[in-house]
């Protein structure tokens, strides 16, 4: 099935509102990273990072982080990790997410600035 069927799209809501929240969480900002919080760094609601680690982690494959590299809010991400676009149907709930890029790293899904590579969010599967 391709990310513009319209199942996907049905599939993709159904996780959003069915999911519990209880079992994301996003990396704190600051109290965690030495690397400085991007500006454009969104803001994202319970559900919407259950929707965004589902939908990534059911696609992209998960990768070992490269020597040297800290999953981090405002970090650098090397050019070797391979980043995809947002799917269509998480941009479409969240469309303040659709310009960036997405990897997942040691089982954390990255929202990253497309342009400068910084990440901007880290969603975890708590445990």
């Amino acid at each position: 099935m391709t990310r513009g069927e319209p199942k996907y799209y049905a599939l993709l809501i159904a996780l959003t509102l069915g999911a519990s929240a209880s079992l994301l969480s996003v990396q704190p900002t600051m109290a965690q990273s030495s690397a400085p919080v991007p500006e454009n760094a969104p803001t994202l609601a319970p559900e919407q990072k259950v929707l965004i680690y589902q939908s990534v982690s059911a696609m992209h494959k998960n990768s070992a982080a490269p020597p040297g590299f800290r999953v981090e809010v405002g970090a650098q991400v090397p050019p070797g990790v391979e980043l995809k676009p947002v799917p269509d149907a998480v941009a479409k709930v969240i469309p303040s997410i659709k310009t960036m890029d997405v990897g997942m790293i040691e089982k954390q899904v990255i929202l990253v600035d497309a342009t400068s590579r910084k990440v901007l969010a880290v969603v975890n599967q708590a445990n």
